[in-house]
């Protein structure tokens, strides 16, 4: 009997741990950002698109492929102008309701991977603060609204 019972007490201890942790992560769909003034627009649809995603995703926070099984939308625009340029992200909920906002500004190619860093660090701390997510490596404080 008792080879039965630890195994099994196991098990709901997984099923359990794995629901809580399941309830703290938000799920994020990240289209590809409408590029304007830049020469490759494509590959920079797609670099920015990469880079926010690889930025973002955290233990409270991962990347879905289709916009049916987000809890938010991230989307956005680039804007080059000369040498400089502007990158805006804005999130919202599978409501369409608006959630957090962020923008960066650079100049030249040497600026953009670290003005992405930024952009995803500000909107990640504004979804978070959104959904009471906690910060890298803190309890959460509430479930997902």
């Amino acid at each position: 009997m008792r080879k039965r019972v630890v195994p099994f007490f196991l098990l709901l201890a997984l099923l359990c741990s794995a629901h809580v942790a399941g309830a703290e992560v938000l799920k994020a769909y990240f289209p590809r950002f409408a590029v304007t003034g830049a020469q490759n627009v494509d590959e920079m649809r797609g670099g920015i698109q990469t880079l926010l995603v690889s930025h973002l995703t955290s233990e409270a926070i991962f990347a879905v492929d289709t916009p049916a099984d987000a809890d938010i939308v991230v989307s956005g625009d680039y804007l080059a102008f000369g040498g400089v340029f502007s990158i805006d992200a804005v999130a919202r909920n599978r409501a369409g309701v608006f959630l957090a906002r962020a923008f960066v500004q650079g100049e030249g190619k040497d600026d953009f991977i670290p003005a992405v860093g930024k952009l995803a660090k500000e909107l990640a701390s504004e979804v978070r603060k959104a959904y009471a997510l906690p910060l890298a490596g803190q309890p959460a404080a509430s479930a997902l609204h």
